[in-house]
């Protein structure tokens, strides 16, 4: 409870019942001193007062000069009909001031004991925006604020209770065990079909980033845990005729997610790119930058693609056997990694007084020779903010729920009827634990469709 208190002889009543005693000093700090040092009196004489946080209750006017806020502050008065700043006989103190002075000001209350301070606008100032990004560093520059903007945003591993790799895989690792268990959620930009969003009157298209940022951006409002986007390699068609809904585009997953990684700030960007068309260096380096943008919010949603129609768009072309998609896509998973994981996360020094950006001996070249890629040298990108981005895996065939036991920590279902749901649930459970892994090493998310009036 919060209860305001105007003069020391007020104080009894909020010491008695508030959990924080808002006070109204003037701004000399005298006055501050004095309401602060009644307070602490009233709560040492009797032993069943706790102390509580002090918070001084100020009334500002700010504008860039002093001039500019003490019109203001006359054109209050006048419309009072009397003075309006009455000093501690007021509801609260009125200053007409400059950011300058107000964190001046401030810093003279907290050094008489006033433990924060809440202000109260009387007037929107002329230029908000700029008095605002002038307040807020000033009061971190003195001190007299934490520099929130320094405190590195939830990657997605740790929304999604994923372990950091080389540690046992188990939900909600990364903190303490809950009672509760959680639900996670995952957003789904409408694709190319029958959810397709650009034939609402209210949104533009699949290429326009306006769609894609209200999208992400309202997702973020409701606390889901991530967005993801599908993948098209090539627009539908039968018989040379284009699918009507393919001719809106699909645009470049990794484009589209680098962008809203700058409109964002929580949540998780995962894209679904193939492992049958692409190689795993550049998309390695993809993936290791777009979790630097992002803050280590980047997921890969791994899938595989059997038929030449989409292969006759690549150089290799053609088709592989449906069993030979997820051989190249499990090694394809593992040089990635062998990729993330070759810088240790101590490896960049920024020394600049030797020059020195990173420790060399701290950076492991790769040297990956198997059956489906021959990859040599030195990553070019340093270990992203989670390590690896957290791998995603959607395949439901007997070959792709085996991939997603021995390589993915989040797979998508689309059994969602109660029983199938657990049989598909058990069957996973049981490849987990032939692949050495905890049963409950796997986020399973069920799709569904909503529709929302």
């Amino acid at each position: 409870m919060f209860v305001l208190t105007h003069r020391a002889d007020a104080a009894s009543l909020a010491v008695d019942v508030a959990d924080v005693v808002l006070v109204t000093p003037g701004f000399d700090g005298r006055e501050a001193r004095d309401l602060v040092t009644e307070i602490r009196h009233l709560e040492e004489t009797d032993p069943s007062r706790t102390s509580r946080p002090v918070i001084a209750d100020l009334a500002v006017l700010i504008e860039p000069s002093r001039a500019l806020a003490e019109d203001e502050l006359a054109a209050l008065d006048e419309a009072a009909g009397r003075p309006y700043a009455l000093g501690s006989g007021s509801d609260a103190a009125v200053l007409a001031t400059t950011v300058p002075e107000l964190v001046a000001r401030i810093g003279s209350l907290r050094d008489a004991g006033i433990a924060g301070v809440r202000l109260r606008p009387l007037r929107t100032p002329r230029d908000s925006t700029a008095i605002a990004r002038q307040l807020v560093p000033a009061l971190v520059t003195v001190g007299l604020r934490a520099d929130v903007s320094s405190r590195p945003v939830a990657d997605l591993r740790s929304r999604l209770g994923i372990a950091p790799r080389r540690q046992p895989l188990r939900p909600n690792s990364g903190g303490p065990r809950m009672s509760k268990r959680q639900v996670h959620l995952a957003a789904h930009f409408p694709g190319v079909n029958n959810t397709t969003v650009w034939s609402d009157d209210r949104a533009e298209s699949q290429i326009a980033f306006s769609s894609f940022e209200h999208f992400a951006r309202n997702a973020e409002r409701g606390l889901f845990d991530f967005v993801f986007l599908a993948e098209g390699l090539r627009l539908r068609e039968q018989k040379g005729r284009i699918h009507d809904l393919d001719v809106v585009g699909r645009p470049n997953t990794l484009t589209i997610l680098a962008a809203l990684a700058g409109v964002t700030d929580h949540i998780g960007l995962v894209g679904t790119l193939q492992t049958t068309f692409n190689e795993p260096l550049e998309l390695a380096k993809q993936l290791a930058t777009l979790d630097h943008l992002s803050g280590g919010r980047a997921g890969w949603n791994v899938v595989t693609s059997s038929d030449a129609f989409h292969g006759a768009n690549f150089r290799r072309g053609g088709f592989l056997e449906h069993a030979d998609r997820y051989t190249r896509a499990a090694e394809f998973v593992d040089t990635a990694r062998e990729l993330w994981d070759s810088w240790q996360a101590d490896a960049v020094l920024v020394d600049r007084a030797t020059g020195h950006f990173a420790d060399r001996a701290r950076i492991r070249d790769v040297d990956h020779h198997g059956p489906q890629f021959d990859v040599t040298g030195t990553f070019p990108v340093p270990r992203s903010p989670q390590g690896r981005p957290v791998v995603v895996q959607a395949g439901d065939s007997d070959e792709g729920r085996d991939l997603a036991a021995t390589r993915a920590e989040v797979v998508f279902s689309l059994h969602t009827g109660f029983e199938d749901a657990r049989r598909f649930s058990d069957d996973l459970r049981t490849r987990l634990l032939r692949a050495g892994r905890p049963a409950d090493d796997l986020v399973i998310l069920p799709g569904g469709d909503v529709r929302a009036g």
